[in-house]
């Protein structure tokens, strides 16, 4: 896909975790962007990673603003920083695609929210799995009214802590732990995907009813599991299960409609099955690589304001509403 005759020239904020694993790799596989520098916490740290890759370590948000280099950044900091640091570099002109949540507070996702609106430059949160052919499908049957009218749709997906291979329960990062600077575990890192894809399936509103955690990590105060019951519109009932400390076989969504039902296993692995009563079964590949590589490649579309499909400022910031609502009205079956 060509895009634009100029790359998209883009730095990472952050030097750990995501912004190691994916944002980097990500872009290096792109051929519509440039990976031109690094900005972190630490300014010896930042410039030993930026050596690794061969690009510029920017010691502040302003030199790299100032910087006549970077058209854009991929925002990957704990929970709690993402809305001063999206909201300085949007202030500054510069593209934003913003590692979710939004925000860990709808105050604070409203307040990005406002400062989106008065900037040029866009801004994207990283909700990759809509970019999962297997959603895509789905989404189309669902607002080309395969389903008829739809009573009820059930998204289950687990995944169990530690999340990679060179982790370990003792590697849980102390802002992980908090609920002011993460905004919850499972419902946070797990949960505002579901949210996120729930919103972006359904045709219409969706609104949080009820829900209930567990706790199951010693030491973690924070949910690990999560229940969430919502609807969408007056008749819909929607349900939402996660945890990040439970075995599980795989991801479930399933949909109940007056004029069709769907199952889907897997649609957030790399191969995924789709079944209904009306088209069969269909199987879907969809690495996790290639997902996020679609989710940068459609940033830099709407940056060369082509179509895009990506999370908008406004469409995240109902994520964080819903997550909020769980956090603040669900219940902890231990406390019960």
């Amino acid at each position: 896909m060509s895009v634009s005759n100029q790359k998209l020239r883009i730095a990472v904020v952050g030097t750990k975790g995501q912004a190691l694993r994916i944002a980097i790799p990500t872009i290096q596989l792109s051929d519509n962007a440039d990976f031109v520098g690094l900005i972190g916490s630490n300014f010896e740290g930042t410039k030993t990673a930026a050596a690794t890759y061969g690009v510029k370590a920017f010691e502040s948000a302003q030199e790299l603003i100032s910087s006549d280099a970077v058209d854009a950044v991929w925002v990957c900091v704990p929970n709690s920083m993402h809305t001063d640091v999206a909201q300085t570099y949007i202030q500054g002109g510069v593209h934003v695609l913003l590692e979710k949540p939004m925000a860990t507070t709808s105050a604070s996702a409203q307040t990005l929210l406002e400062v989106s609106k008065n900037s040029p430059a866009v801004l994207k949160i990283a909700y990759q799995h809509r970019f999962r052919d297997a959603h895509a499908q789905i989404r189309k049957q669902i607002h080309d009214g395969s389903f008829g009218e739809i009573g009820m749709m059930r998204l289950h997906r687990f995944w169990k802590f530690p999340y990679f291979p060179n982790q370990v329960v003792a590697d849980l990062s102390e802002w992980r732990k908090s609920p002011e600077e993460s905004g919850g575990w499972a419902i946070n890192d797990i949960g505002c995907h579901l949210i996120d894809l729930m919103l972006w399936l359904s045709p219409k509103p969706v609104e949080f009813l009820d829900g209930f955690f567990t706790r199951r990590f010693e030491g973690v105060s924070l949910d690990s599991s999560a229940f969430l019951r919502l609807r969408t519109g007056q008749t819909s009932l929607m349900s939402i299960e996660t945890s990040n400390a439970l075995e599980s076989p795989g991801s479930i969504l399933e949909i109940y409609g007056e004029g069709g039902w769907l199952r889907s296993m897997d649609s957030f692995h790399d191969v995924a099955t789709n079944e209904t009563n009306f088209s069969g079964r269909s199987t879907f590949e969809s690495t996790s690589q290639g997902t996020y590589l679609r989710m940068l490649e459609d940033f830099i579309c709407a940056c060369n304001h082509l179509p895009s499909i990506g999370a908008t400022a406004e469409e995240a910031f109902e994520s964080v509403v819903i997550v909020e609502q769980a956090r603040n009205q669900s219940r902890f079956m231990e406390d019960l």
